[in-house]
C-alpha cells in the first residue's frame, strides 16, 4: 500500500499544541476520517505515528490536534514535516488523466528518442507550479505539465520528456 501525503505542517497554533497545516489534497474531508496518521521529515528521513485528536478546517489550512504534542514547544520541531496515511491502491479515485505524486516516484524518464535520462525522486510543488526532481548524471528540475510530460506510461512504469535536453541546449 502506498503512502499519500494529505498535508504539510506549517507551525504550531495557540498554546495547546495545535499544529497550523497546509492542505496536500484535493478530498479535505477525509482528513477526520482516520485516527492515525504518520508525520515525515523529508531533511532526516524521521517518520513518527501520531493519534488524530480533532482537526479543524480553518480558511485556506487546518488545524490539527494530536495526542503526542501537547504545546507549541512540542509541536515546533514538526514544522516542514508532511503529514502522510497509507492507503490502499484502489480505494484511491481517479478521474481520467489524473496521477498521483506517489505513482511519479521511481519512473524513468525517458527522451523521445528513448534514451534514459533518470528517475523521478520527488514532486515538488512550488508558486511556479509542479516540477519533478529527477536523479540521472546530476539532480534536474523538470516542469510537470503536459509541454514538459507530453507522455506518461503510469502502468509501464516511465514518462517521456525532452525538458533536460531543451535544459542543456540552452546553456550552451
Amino acid at each position: 500500500m502506498p503512502l499519500v501525503r494529505v498535508g504539510s505542517i506549517r507551525r504550531p497554533h495557540g498554546v495547546k499544541g495545535q499544529l497550523k497545516c497546509d492542505y496536500r489534497t484535493d478530498h479535505p474531508e477525509w482528513l477526520d476520517q482516520r485516527s492515525h496518521y504518520l508525520i515525515y521529515d523529508h531533511r532526516s528521513g524521521e517518520v513518527l505515528q501520531l493519534t488524530l485528536a480533532s482537526i479543524e478546517h480553518y480558511h485556506d489550512c487546518f488545524l490539527a490536534s494530536f495526542n503526542e504534542i501537547t504545546s507549541p514547544e512540542d509541536g515546533q520541531r514538526f514544522n516542514g514535516w508532511d503529514i502522510m496515511y497509507w492507503v490502499a491502491r484502489g480505494a484511491l479515485p481517479r478521474e481520467e488523466g489524473e496521477v498521483y505524486f506517489f505513482e511519479l516516484e521511481g519512473m524513468e524518464v525517458r527522451t523521445s528518442n528513448g534514451d534514459i535520462v533518470g528517475k523521478v525522486v520527488d514532486v515538488a510543488e512550488t508558486g511556479a507550479g509542479m516540477f519533478l526532481e529527477v536523479q540521472g548524471e546530476k539532480l534536474i528540475l523538470i516542469p510537470f505539465n503536459m509541454e514538459h510530460v507530453p507522455e506518461l506510461y503510469l502502468e509501464e512504469g516511465y514518462l517521456v520528456s525532452d525538458y533536460s535536453l531543451l535544459a542543456r541546449d540552452n546553456r550552451q
